[in-house]
C-alpha cells in the first residue's frame, strides 16, 4: 500500500498548483462577461485589449505549466519516491513522479505555443470565450490523464478530451455534414473508439488493478491478447498525434486558429500518457526483474517494439518520399512542407521503441530527447504556418525570425550535430539496429528530408504573407521562437540534462 512520508513542499506545491490552474483560470475566465459589462467607460483601444484576455489566458496557463513542471523537477531528487494522491490511500487516484512532471512541461509549452497563435492574430476576438474556457477544461483533463493511476480515470479523461475537440471543432469550423466535410470528427472518433477497445480489453487482463502493480497481472495473460490491446491502445493514442499536425499544417482560417491550442493539446497527451502506460506494462525488462521472472523473451514485448519500429521508421520513409515528389512536381505549391508532420511523429516511435529496448544505458535519455524535439518541432512549424500569413512583407523582420524558429527546429529534427534530435537518434542506433531498423536507411530519409526541405522553402514562402500589417500580429513571433531557442540551447547543453534524465529513466523503471 502506497504511503505519503516525507513529501516535500516544493515538489507538491507546484503539482497540485498545476493541476488546479487550467480549472481556477476557467472559473476567472467566467467572470470576464460581467467585467466587460462593467467597464463600458474605458476606452476602445483598452476594451479590445480585455476581449483578447481570453486567447493571452491560454498562453499563460500553458508557460505557467511549463515552469511549475519545471519547478517541482529542480526539487525531485534521485531517492524519492513517487507521489500518490486520492481521497482514498489505500487505492490512490493520481501519482506524480519525474516522468509525469517532464510530461507537464511539455504539454504546457504545446498549449503555450498554440495559443500564442490566436491571441496574436487577434482570432475571433468577439467569440472566444466559450473555446476557451473547453481548451482550459480539456487541459485539465490532460493533466489528470497523465498522473492517472486507473484504466478507467485514464480513459475517461481521453474521450473528454477527444470528444471536446470534436465539439470544439465543430463550433468554431461549422462544417456541412457529409462524409468528406466531418473528416476530422470521423479520424478523432475512430481513435477514441480503438483506444477504448484496446484500454477496457487491457482493464479486463489486468483484472482492474492500477496501473503501478498492472504488470504481475500482464506477465500471466496470454501474450496475445496483451499485444492486441496495446496495438489498438496505441493506434487511437498515438494517432491524432500525426492527424492533427498533419490537418493544420496549412490551415490558416481564423476558426482553425483558434482550434488550434485543443488540438495540439488533443496530439501531445496521447503519445504522453502512452510512454507511461507502456513502461507500466514494461518493468520486466529492467535488470532485476528479468532476473527474478526471466521474461526477457516476452512473446508481447517483442511484438510491440515491432509495430513501433515498423509504423516509425514507415513515417519517416513516406515523409522523405513525400518530399522528393514535392521538390519534381516543380508546378505544384509545396504544400506547407506537409512531410515534416510525418516525420516528427515517426521519429518520436522510433524513440519509443529504442527507449523500450534499451532502458539499461542511454535508451530512456534517447527517448526523451526525441519527445522533446516532437514538441518543439510540431509546436514551431504550426505555428509558424498559422502566423506567417498574418505577416505582411513589409515586416521583414518578424518574418526573419518565424524563418529562424522553423530552420531550428528543422536543424533539430533531422539530427544536425549538437542539435537535441542528434542527442536523441545517436545513443538509439545500436538499439534499433537490434530491432532489425536498417540504419544507412533511416539516415538517408533524414538527408533526403533535409535537402528536400530546403529546395521547397523559397517556394513555399513567398505566397505566404498578408496583404496589410495587423495591429499586435508581430508579438506572435515570440513564442515559435522562444521554442526553438529552448529546443537549441538544450541540445548545445545536453550536459546540464543528463541528471534530469536519469531521474526520469528512474521514474519509468520503478526502480526505487
Amino acid at each position: 500500500m502506497p504511503t505519503v512520508v516525507n513529501i516535500p513542499v516544493a515538489v507538491t506545491t507546484p503539482v497540485i498548483i498545476s493541476i488546479v490552474l487550467p480549472i481556477f483560470a476557467a472559473a476567472v475566465l467566467t467572470l470576464l462577461p460581467a467585467l466587460l459589462a462593467l467597464a463600458k467607460r474605458i476606452s476602445q483601444e483598452e476594451y479590445d485589449q480585455a476581449v483578447r484576455a481570453p486567447a493571452w489566458l491560454m498562453v499563460l496557463v500553458g508557460a505557467g505549466l511549463v515552469a511549475l513542471g519545471g519547478i517541482a523537477l529542480s526539487h525531485w531528487t534521485k531517492d524519492m519516491w513517487p507521489i500518490y494522491l486520492g481521497l482514498n490511500m489505500a487505492r490512490p487516484t493520481l501519482m506524480v513522479d519525474a516522468y509525469t512532471l517532464w510530461s507537464t512541461v511539455l504539454l504546457g509549452a504545446f498549449l503555450a505555443v498554440g495559443a500564442w497563435v490566436p491571441g496574436a492574430r487577434r482570432s475571433l476576438v468577439p467569440h472566444t470565450l466559450w473555446p476557451t474556457f473547453v481548451t482550459l477544461v480539456l487541459t485539465w483533463l490532460a493533466l489528470l490523464m497523465l498522473h492517472s493511476l486507473h484504466i478507467e480515470l485514464l480513459l475517461g479523461c481521453w474521450l473528454g478530451i477527444v470528444g471536446g475537440c470534436i465539439a470544439l471543432w465543430l463550433w468554431l469550423l461549422r462544417p456541412r455534414f457529409h462524409v468528406a466535410a466531418l473528416e476530422v470528427a470521423l479520424v478523432l472518433a475512430l481513435a477514441a473508439v480503438l483506444s477504448t477497445i484496446g484500454l477496457l480489453w487491457l482493464r479486463g487482463l489486468v483484472n482492474g488493478d492500477s496501473l503501478d502493480h498492472a504488470w504481475r497481472q500482464v506477465l500471466n495473460a496470454p501474450p496475445r491478447a496483451i499485444s492486441g490491446a496495446l496495438v489498438l491502445t496505441l493506434l487511437g493514442l498515438v494517432g491524432p498525434a500525426f492527424y492533427l499536425p498533419w490537418w493544420l499544417w496549412t490551415r490558416r482560417e481564423e476558426g482553425a486558429m483558434l482550434w488550434m491550442p485543443a488540438a495540439l493539446l488533443t496530439a501531445g497527451v496521447g503519445p504522453l500518457a502512452l510512454v507511461r502506460l507502456l513502461y507500466f506494462a514494461f518493468p520486466a525488462r529492467s535488470a532485476a526483474l528479468q532476473q527474478l521472472t526471466g521474461t526477457e523473451q516476452l512473446e508481447f514485448i517483442t511484438r510491440i517494439l515491432g509495430w513501433l519500429t515498423t509504423w516509425g521508421l514507415l513515417a519517416v520513409c513516406v515523409g522523405a518520399g513525400w518530399m522528393v515528389w514535392l521538390v519534381v512536381r516543380r508546378r505544384e505549391p509545396a504544400e506547407g512542407l506537409r512531410p515534416l508532420a510525418l516525420t516528427a511523429p515517426g521519429l518520436l516511435l522510433l524513440g519509443l521503441a529504442g527507449g523500450l529496448n534499451a532502458q539499461q544505458g542511454t535508451g530512456i535519455a534517447g527517448m526523451l530527447w526525441l519527445q522533446l524535439t516532437w514538441v518543439a518541432v510540431t509546436g514551431v512549424w504550426v505555428a509558424g504556418n498559422g502566423l506567417l500569413p498574418a505577416l505582411a512583407p513589409a515586416e521583414r523582420t518578424e518574418r526573419g525570425v518565424v524563418h529562424t524558429a522553423q530552420l531550428l527546429a528543422l536543424a533539430a529534427l533531422v539530427a544536425v550535430p549538437f542539435t537535441a534530435g542528434s542527442r536523441g537518434l545517436a545513443p538509439l542506433l545500436a538499439a534499433l539496429a537490434r530491432l532489425s531498423t536498417p540504419t544507412p536507411l533511416l539516415v538517408l530519409c533524414l538527408v533526403v528530408t533535409a535537402l528536400g526541405s530546403l529546395l521547397l522553402l523559397p517556394r513555399w514562402l513567398r505566397p505566404a504573407e498578408g496583404a496589410l500589417p495587423r495591429t499586435g500580429t508581430a508579438w506572435g513571433i515570440l513564442g515559435p521562437f522562444a521554442l526553438a531557442l529552448l529546443l537549441t540551447l538544450a541540445g548545445l547543453l545536453a550536459t546540464r540534462l543528463t541528471p534530469l534524465f536519469e531521474l526520469i529513466r528512474t521514474s519509468l523503471l520503478q526502480a526505487y
